[in-house]
């Protein structure tokens, strides 16, 4: 990025700078520094709003920083920031449109404002019918309807298999959010199959330490629970090397872990 600015690229070429940014974000965000992600995205969204040109989808993947912060109300405000460039959803484009309802219905059920999250993500539905309402069970889970969120991550894992082109980080997310789900009805044996799959998905493709954190985490406990006494060390292994990569990441000692929540926040908030 030093190189492109000392050569003038921002300036030759601002659009093509801009998006620049943008994958530079996109790519710290992946690897949980959330600080680097939003510096690039927020260097993006000046360029673009500048430029005026895709302007709504920095202000899109600046929100998803945001959540990924922890900074939920702030988020919702950007997401009415990007309404306000189109005067409403009346001019937006249809892919605009589809993205800003979904993002908004995610941040709405981090707030716990699951009705009106529930109308932002069915109006999505009405526009897009692919791997991205995986987002639909993020909000089914969050209202305690396990089964059919558990339903729609499996419809979910389909489309992305069948999908051109293979979004196997999305596919690893899914079958986690499945094993989580699982441990939640109390079938350790299977969330513990679908958490192999989501570790296995992300040794295959070199994923960042903190996906591999929260599946391992979460892998252990599922482990344990299925009591299978032969791999009482492997789930211990597994809950030390997940401590040690949170540690390693957020760089203090906080005792005894509360559980999958904590590990979530390691990763962004369009894989929570």
């Amino acid at each position: 990025m030093d190189s492109a600015r000392l050569i003038g690229f921002i300036d030759r070429e601002p659009r093509h700078y801009g998006q620049l940014c943008n994958c530079a974000s996109r790519l710290w965000a992946q690897r949980g520094d959330f600080t680097k992600a939003l510096t690039f995205m927020l260097e993006s969204k000046s360029i673009r709003e500048r430029i005026k040109a895709d302007a709504w989808s920095a202000f899109n993947n600046l929100e998803n920083i945001q959540l990924s912060m922890g900074d939920s109300e702030l988020a919702l405000q950007t997401h009415a920031d990007c309404m306000a460039l189109f005067g409403g959803e009346d001019n937006m484009p249809r892919h605009a449109l589809r993205m800003n309802r979904l993002n908004t219905g995610r941040t709405l059920t981090f707030l716990k404002r699951f009705d009106e999250a529930a109308v932002l993500i069915d109006g999505a539905d009405a526009l897009n019918e692919d791997w991205l309402m995986a987002i639909q069970s993020l909000l089914l889970r969050a209202r305690g309807e396990l089964g059919k969120a558990r339903e729609g991550f499996l419809k979910s894992v389909m489309a992305i298999k069948q999908g051109t082109p293979y979004q196997e980080l999305l596919d690893a997310a899914c079958h986690y959010k499945i094993g989580c789900i699982c441990m939640q009805q109390g079938n350790a044996t299977t969330a513990r199959n679908c958490l192999q799959i989501s570790h296995d998905i992300h040794e295959l493709r070199g994923s960042s330490p903190c996906e591999f954190a929260r599946v391992k985490y979460m892998l252990s406990m599922a482990i344990e629970r299925s009591a299978d006494l032969d791999d009482a060390k492997r789930s211990q292994s597994l809950l030390n090397e997940a401590k040690e990569i949170r540690f390693a990441l957020i760089g203090t000692a906080d005792g005894e872990v509360a559980g999958e929540s904590d590990f979530d926040m390691l990763v962004e908030s369009q894989l929570r």
